[in-house]
């Protein structure tokens, strides 16, 4: 009887713990509405990390990766303030607790790791289990029975909260990426401690927006896109589509990338216009990042660069007039991508940029179709192509890019940040976001002929490594966080963006390199839409 009792007064107490914010949580949330930093504990271990597998720098160790994650998670969120040990180091204790504690490669426990010191401590997966069985995230605890019990039957509690933060955070972090490491803390900050605006809009019904959130927008969606819904849910292939983005979040830009390529139907871009960018029913308000700031090249063939000599390092090797001199032979696209640092925007394979003038005399515009390989969620290869308006700013090197890509307009700041003078090899920057959709993302490209790593840049001695090296870093970036194709030396089996099976599939299926040519985006889009029409009309 005595063992039933006490089984008792902890069931209760359990659920009393997960179903209220604890006093100590209370008094953080308020202090950290006072106050301006958000202040950040990265421990790392002493070995190699799995980081840049396919970058010209595979491998780094543990104390660089989070060193230049740090630097990212600022750009993201200035109030950030971050403090890095190695595992084996004395830690500092803050009189107030850290806001986050995060561990990278860690081999062994440590005491310091408590709710006492730190609102939430996650883990990437390459640390042991050990170390995975002290992950906490508020009132949620790994591993606790009961706990766990409150959070299957209590979706609403504090400590289911905590639990989705602590499986979203270990998803995002094991892809060893970056981008998905800075939005890995980023979303579990912005679901337990304080709103930070880059992650918080949020497109799906979840416990954490509470009911009367989702009530309210579900009310909007049906007074403003009833019938858009309607042909969605009731169309097969659109309504797996939305399935699959109700089971990812959003703001993960690369699986809900892949759910939506895998899935285009008119259907889905229709909803997607309707709901996000025409009502904006989630009331998202991503913004274009503006930092690091990124100057473009002041000088290109001996020259200072100006707006036709910017307009021909973007047309590249494209076989046009507008295009510059070379020694390559003209090609059918301006450039390929060898690799770039965004898992959602550069990470898919045999990607072609074509940037082209458009007809207009004197015009400042240029057109820009990429062209891209992607493997959907079925395992199937298809080629994707995309239609941006390019729009030159006063400064030379610096272009606004606009597109509508399945129903969500995307803008991005594009500047040439560095090109060998031969057209070898070059390097663009972006930052854009896709407002309504509360994505706001940023990389860069290294861009070749022919897709490989520059020949001229191979020796890590050579003045263009160099100078592709300094010019990612003035993004930013470090050459481990990069995707797609290394250095010849490195890229045995590593390469994803040029690989014999991708290039062997492209023999019998060749890319769509037809340029779209001097059409709106709209148009282009309403265009395809019909073909598309046909073509499924033909097939039944």
């Amino acid at each position: 009887m005595r063992w039933r009792c006490k089984l008792i007064f902890i069931f209760s107490q359990s659920i009393a713990l997960a179903m209220r914010p604890s006093s100590m949580k209370m008094r953080s949330k308020v202090m950290m509405c006072e106050k301006k930093d958000l202040n950040l504990m990265l421990i790392v271990g002493r070995g190699t990390s799995p980081y840049g597998l396919t970058s010209p720098s595979p491998n780094p160790p543990w104390n660089e990766v989070v060193s230049s994650l740090l630097l990212r998670l600022k750009v993201f969120e200035p109030r950030i303030k971050g403090k890095i040990y190695f595992e084996d180091e004395k830690i500092e204790i803050l009189n107030e607790r850290y806001d986050a504690a995060v561990g990278f490669g860690l081999t062994q426990k440590r005491s310091e790791f408590t709710t006492k010191n730190t609102i939430m401590f996650l883990v990437d997966e390459t640390s042991n289990e050990e170390v995975k069985k002290q992950v906490f995230c508020a009132n949620y605890k790994v591993g606790n029975f009961l706990t766990e019990f409150i959070c299957d039957v209590m979706p609403w509690s504090e400590a289911a909260k905590g639990r989705r933060a602590v499986r979203q955070s270990f998803d995002l972090l094991r892809r060893h990426s970056a981008e998905d490491s800075v939005f890995a803390i980023l979303l579990a900050l912005n679901a337990i401690v304080t709103k930070i605006p880059v992650a918080s809009s949020d497109i799906n019904p979840s416990w954490d927006k509470g009911i009367a959130r989702n009530i309210r927008e579900f009310k909007k969606m049906a007074d403003c896109c009833g019938s858009e819904i309607f042909n969605a849910i009731t169309d097969p292939q659109t309504k797996k589509a939305i399935d699959l983005l109700t089971s990812v979040d959003l703001r993960d830009q690369v699986g809900s990338y892949r759910v939506i390529v895998s899935n285009e139907t008119p259907q889905l871009e229709a909803f997607s216009l309707c709901i996000l960018q025409q009502n904006n029913c989630f009331d998202c308000d991503a913004p274009i990042l503006d930092r690091p700031i990124v100057e473009p090249i002041k000088m290109w063939r001996g020259q200072p660069l100006d707006n036709e000599s910017d307009r021909q390092i973007f047309i590249g090797h494209l076989d046009v007039s507008a295009a510059a001199a070379t020694n390559y032979q003209k090609e059918a696209f301006s450039w390929k991508i060898c690799c770039g640092a965004n898992p959602a925007y550069d990470a898919f394979p045999m990607q072609h940029q074509i940037f082209y003038p458009t007809k207009k005399v004197d015009s400042k515009t240029l057109w820009y179709d990429p062209v891209f390989c992607v493997e959907t969620l079925d395992g199937d290869l298809i080629w994707t192509k995309r239609h941006y308006r390019c729009v030159q700013q006063k400064i030379p090197g610096k272009y606004l890019l606009t597109t509508l890509d399945n129903g969500l307009v995307s803008k991005e700041h594009w500047t040439i940040v560095d090109a060998a003078d031969d057209l070898e090899w070059a390097i663009f920057s972006y930052s854009g976001a896709a407002q309504a959709a509360g994505q706001s993302y940023q990389g860069a490209l290294l861009c070749t002929r022919d897709g490989r790593w520059p020949h001229s840049a191979i020796d890590p001695n050579s003045q263009n490594f160099q100078r592709i090296q300094s010019a990612f870093n003035q993004c930013g970036i470090q050459l481990f966080e990069l995707y797609g194709h290394g250095i010849p030396s490195h890229d045995v089996d590593r390469s994803f963006m040029w690989t014999p099976r991708f290039l062997e599939w492209a023999e019998s299926n060749p890319p769509p390199l037809d340029r779209i040519g001097d059409i709106s985006i709209t148009s282009w889009r309403k265009q395809q839409r019909a073909l598309d029409a046909a073509a499924s009309k033909q097939l039944a």
